[in-house]
């Protein structure tokens, strides 16, 4: 029984979808075609300095890719997880914005893999706060 429970778990960890998908509430609903996940600006919306993304699912495996990209005048990303699902991160975060600090918030979790890369030019915070 113990072996099958591994196996499953295994399965499971294995074929976990790679998907980011818009929650519609800063733009359009829309699940972005992969592997490499182009984030522009219009998916969200930019308030003075920071560019704030909401989705409702944001997973990444192993040789994909999401990168945000924007003005030079946003100083924040800020990127939020809506959908009541964890987050599994196993590739590539990068942000093209100059200097810009990159915040990954999903109250429901976040799970970095082995393969899980960033090249973000300023700082990345990431969160499980639910406000």
């Amino acid at each position: 029984m113990k072996y099958i429970l591994t196996i499953l778990l295994l399965i499971i960890t294995i074929s976990t979808n790679a998907e980011v998908i818009t929650d519609g509430t800063l733009g359009q609903q829309i699940n972005l075609p992969g592997p490499d996940f182009q984030i522009t600006p219009d998916l969200g919306q930019q308030y003075g300095g920071n560019l704030f993304h909401s989705f409702q699912d944001f997973n990444l495996n192993s040789l994909e890719s999401a990168t945000f990209s924007g003005s030079n005048s946003i100083h924040n990303i800020i990127s939020r997880v809506t959908g009541g699902n964890l987050s599994n991160i196993d590739g590539l975060i990068r942000s093209t914005i100059p200097n810009a600090d990159f915040y990954f918030i999903n109250p429901y979790g976040i799970m970095f893999g082995p393969n899980a890369k960033l090249d973000v030019q300023g700082s990345f915070h990431s969160s499980t706060a639910d406000y």
